[in-house]
């Protein structure tokens, strides 16, 4: 996992990434579908295995630089997990 600036999303809606904890999937997953998408709105749980800790996140916008499960969370989610000096770690994820 990594994390963006969030703002305006695939998904059509702008979010706060300092304070909405909002994440972007892989393109591959999410596919060509943007405002339409049946993932927007969905939310997931995200695990950091090298903090034990463990966040819920909204999808709203696809990470075209994700390759296979790999995510984009915003700085809060991000924060809820580890550090921002981090930059990426490893995480698991599932959908609620």
């Amino acid at each position: 996992m990594t994390y963006y600036e969030a703002g305006l999303g695939a998904c059509g809606l702008t979010n706060n990434g300092t304070t909405d904890k909002v994440v972007a999937l892989p393109h591959v997953l999410m596919g060509p579908l943007s405002n339409t998408n049946p993932y927007c709105g969905k939310t997931i749980t995200i695990k950091c295995p090298s903090t034990g800790k463990t966040t819920t996140a909204t999808v709203v916008d696809k990470c075209m630089g994700c390759n296979d499960y790999a995510i984009d969370l915003s700085n809060a989610a991000f924060l809820d997990l580890d550090e921002l000096a981090i930059g990426r770690t490893n995480a698991t994820w599932w959908f609620n």
